[in-house]
C-alpha cells in the first residue's frame, strides 16, 4: 500500500503483523496490545543495570541515587504507559527487584509490598 506524497512520489506503508511489535515513542507496542516485547525490553534494562551495579562495588547510599536517577526514570515511562493488566504488571519484570534489595542495602527477608510501598508509608517505593 502506498500514500502520496507532497512532491509526487509515494511513500510505501509497512504492514505488519497484529502480533509483530513496532517501536513507538521508545515503547514497544504491538497492535494486538500484548505487553510481553516492552517487558522483555525492561527485563534486559534491569539486568543489565545490576550487573554493572553488582561489578561497580559502590556502597548502597550511591546504589540507591543509581537507581532513582538512572534505572527507575528508565522503567516508569515504559511501564505507565503499557496496555498491560495489574496482574501482567505484578508478574512483568518477575523477581528481578529480589536481586536489587542486597545491592540497595534492604533486607531480602521483608515482604513484597513493602518494597512497593511509598516511603510515606512506611515502604521502600522500588
Amino acid at each position: 500500500m502506498t500514500i502520496p506524497q507532497s512532491n509526487g512520489d509515494a511513500a510505501a506503508i509497512i504492514q505488519l503483523q497484529s502480533s509483530q511489535a513496532t517501536e513507538n515513542l521508545g515503547l514497544l507496542a504491538p497492535p494486538d496490545g500484548n505487553p510481553a516485547p516492552q517487558f522483555e525490553v525492561l527485563k534486559g534494562k534491569v539486568d543489565d543495570w545490576t550487573a554493572k551495579i553488582r561489578d561497580g562495588h559502590l556502597p548502597a547510599r550511591s546504589n540507591w541515587l543509581s537507581y532513582q536517577c538512572q534505572l527507575w526514570p528508565g522503567l516508569k515511562y515504559g511501564l505507565g504507559a503499557s496496555s498491560a493488566t495489574i496482574e501482567q504488571l505484578e508478574k512483568g519484570l518477575g523477581s528481578r527487584d529480589h536481586k536489587l534489595l542486597g545491592l540497595l542495602g534492604i533486607c531480602r527477608n521483608i515482604p513484597t509490598e513493602l518494597r512497593y510501598l511509598p516511603t510515606c508509608f512506611g515502604g521502600f517505593a522500588l
